[in-house]
């Protein structure tokens, strides 16, 4: 929930490749409007990072078909949620290097 300023959108994507880089992944920015990365390991499996325009960084990993085993993570912890009942994913804290 931090606040990333748009200056910052690539010095962020940078140090998240750097750092799929050194475990081996294979590694594509695949945009710039929104920013965004994607990459894959050898195994298959597959990260992505996206800035989205409100300022809301997505990632996202895929994995190949696992079987489903209810409840072996325990309760799913609810999403945050605005008074008017849509999501509350809005960057509302600022810290010094990546708000500036």
């Amino acid at each position: 929930m931090t606040r990333i300023t748009p200056a910052k959108y690539d010095t962020l994507l940078d140090m998240v490749e750097r750092g799929w880089k050194a475990k081996g992944y294979t590694v594509t920015r695949t945009a710039s409007t929104p920013p965004a990365s994607v990459a894959s390991a050898p195994d298959g499996a597959g990260v992505g990072i996206t800035v989205h325009s409100s300022g809301l960084i997505e990632i996202t990993a895929h994995v190949s078909p696992v079987p489903v085993i209810h409840g072996a993570f325990g309760t799913p912890t609810p999403v945050p949620t605005m008074p008017n009942g849509n999501p509350d994913d809005v960057p509302e804290y600022d810290d010094p290097f990546w708000s500036a």
